[in-house]
């Protein structure tokens, strides 16, 4: 880090940096995106969780990426301006952005890749197996990586959604290092399918850029064509979840929630560490074999539809499972909240309905959680963002746990311990409609459970396993 402030202290003798590489115009299609971003404590939204999610990348600060410029936020951009010799304002005005980009040029591989298709600069590198984009427009910029909702990366195809701060409506940004790859198609949710832009001359990014003609908030399906129009590549867009057509050598979060259906199943045994290799191609063809599909170990829409059928028949109710603890009306608190000695990691959510009431469990690496539950009056919020939450039901349980997590900070990067949605229904419960995480900042979870009507409910934690298990009661 030192060398990188030495050579960092002859560059910043002009007040500004340029950015890493220029790019080209191709006739028609290229424009040129003039910023003027500031941010500062208070300020909230998507190109705040950039700069954050910057901030980890290159000085591992292991801030939370919440969007909200509070005071850890501010501390971190001090500490970087301080090491590279900026003014220590705590502000991240457009030096300090530059900075910040030529440090990543530097050290992320592939970075300095760069270019602009109308009003949108890009620069794009490669990062832990997965791809992101450094996207901006006007005043906002924006990071994308494999690990945030709004992108996902399998082999060949990448999409960003475009963030509401940005032109609007906000296209759908695609991206492609597959050379089969000759046209990308976007269906749209309604109306029939379009082609997308692409930017090849301008952009040097190891990968062809895509700008959709389709909001990205009208977008239902991507796909990748060859020259022959035959479909390579697949990605299905509901709200901001994607659902990957998934094969052999796809990585992310996308395989490790598929490897963990197979694992409940049909047994698998398969590790979750979302990478699809050949144990996993082959746990996908038994599937299909046992069912009478096409056994190809591609994870298409009828394969997916046929887990979902066979995790259904999985969650039939134990006819001798009785409710753990004692049933409550109101608030119920373990006994040492909000006090722990070890951080509990997230590793599992699931649902369930019994004969008598449904049982929601929580499964965690390291400890069980001390926990607060109580009944809550909409709006749900978001927290820290304060942002509502739309959840399905008449009545809706809160439970907090203290020194609880989905995220391990220990190491250099960020872990996701708990790969799977923060989003979860199942079909057929008795009266919980849906449980959502509202929560994870600081070591304190969340999650706001929507029913059909207030109900009694009990909460206990166990070990081997470790785990809290909520099992909420028939509505009397």
């Amino acid at each position: 880090m030192a060398t990188l402030a030495a050579t960092l202290a002859v560059v910043l003798a002009s007040a500004h940096l340029a950015p890493p590489v220029s790019a080209q115009s191709a006739p028609g299609e290229v424009g040129t995106a003039q910023v003027d971003a500031s941010l500062s404590l208070g300020d909230r939204g998507p190109s705040v969780a950039a700069w954050q999610r910057q901030l980890n990348i290159l000085a591992t600060q292991g801030l939370v990426v919440d969007g909200i410029f509070g005071p850890s936020t501010e501390q971190s951009t001090i500490n970087f301006q301080r090491f590279f010799g900026l003014p220590a304002t705590g502000v991240m005005n457009e030096t300090t952005r530059d900075v910040m980009r030529y440090l990543l040029g530097l050290t992320q591989p592939g970075y300095l890749g760069f270019g602009v298709v109308g009003d949108y600069e890009f620069a794009g590198f490669e990062r832990d197996g997965a791809y992101c984009f450094d996207v901006r427009a006007g005043a906002a910029f924006s990071l994308e990586c494999s690990s945030v909702a709004s992108g996902r990366v399998i082999n060949a195809l990448t999409i960003g959604l475009g963030h509401p701060e940005m032109a609007d409506p906000a296209p759908a940004i695609v991206g492609t290092m597959d050379p089969r790859v000759a046209t990308v198609q976007i269906d749209p949710i309604e109306g029939p399918s379009v082609d997308a832009t692409v930017s090849r001359e301008a952009l040097g990014l190891g990968r062809d850029v895509w700008v959709s003609p389709v909001p990205a908030d009208r977008v239902a399906v991507v796909r990748g064509l060859d020259a022959n129009g035959a479909e390579i590549r697949r990605i299905i867009v509901e709200g901001t979840d994607t659902y990957l057509v998934l094969e052999f050598g796809d990585r992310g979060p996308a395989v490790a929630v598929w490897q963990q259906q197979l694992n409940v199943a049909i047994g698998a045994n398969l590790a979750e560490n979302g990478v699809f290799g050949s144990s996993t191609v082959e746990a996908t063809r038994n599937l299909q074999r046992f069912f009478g599909l096409t056994v190809d170990g591609v994870v298409g829409p009828e394969t997916r539809e046929l887990m979902e059928y066979v995790l259904s028949l999985k969650q039939q109710p134990d006819e001798g499972a009785q409710p753990l603890g004692d049933p409550v009306d109101g608030t119920f608190e373990s006994p040492n909240y909000p006090a722990g000695d070890t951080t509990a990691y997230l590793t599992d959510v699931r649902i369930a309905r019994q004969n008598d009431f449904d049982r929601i469990v929580w499964e965690f690496d390291d400890a069980a959680p001390e926990f607060l539950a109580t009944f809550v009056d909409p709006p749900i919020l978001e927290r820290p963002s304060d942002q509502p939450v739309d959840i399905a039901g008449g009545a809706f349980l809160e439970i907090t746990m203290a020194r609880a997590t989905g995220f391990d900070l220990r190491g250099a990067d960020v872990v996701e311990t708990y790969p799977g949605p923060d989003r979860l229904a199942s079909p057929g419960t008795h009266t919980v409609t849906e449980i959502v995480r509202t929560q994870d900042f600081e070591e304190f979870m969340t999650w706001t459970i929507g029913l059909d009507e207030n109900t009694q409910y009990s909460v206990v934690t166990l070990e081997n396993p470790y785990r809290v298990v909520m099992d909420v009661r028939i509505p009397k």
